[in-house]
């Protein structure tokens, strides 16, 4: 995997992306985007451009529109960010992070802790 990591903002446009199984228009991103986070239409254009020129998306040009395609699987971006987060913020120490989720009870919904709980006592 030779990218890195997305801003924040990129990474909305890629998660859209990545959620639809169709392919998207400029014009259905710009109008989903701007529904869900109030953006403008050239500001969705500008993260599009940015998200072809660091490889993550690619465009083909049908008629006036253009539509994008994931160069990057979602599954391949969360591995990388996943491994970066265990390495940065728990030394790449999954107890860790375990032990984190499951003291931060807010993060996780009832069911959460409780499968968390089944999977620790079952390893254990």
């Amino acid at each position: 995997m030779d990218f890195k990591k997305l801003p924040q903002t990129e990474l909305e446009v890629m998660n859209l992306i990545w959620s639809n199984e169709e392919t998207l228009s400029t014009n259905e991103v710009a109008d989903i985007i701007t529904l869900q986070k109030g953006w403008k239409a050239g500001t969705t254009a500008t993260l599009l451009k940015r998200l072809i020129k660091r490889d993550f998306l690619s465009a083909e040009k049908r008629g006036k529109q253009f539509y994008y395609f994931p160069k990057v699987e979602e599954k391949e971006y969360k591995s990388l960010e996943t491994k970066e987060f265990l390495k940065n913020i728990h030394g790449n120490s999954l107890t860790s992070l375990v032990s984190m989720l499951h003291d931060t009870k807010d993060l996780l919904s009832d069911e959460d802790l409780e499968k968390l709980d089944r999977m620790i006592k079952n390893r254990y």
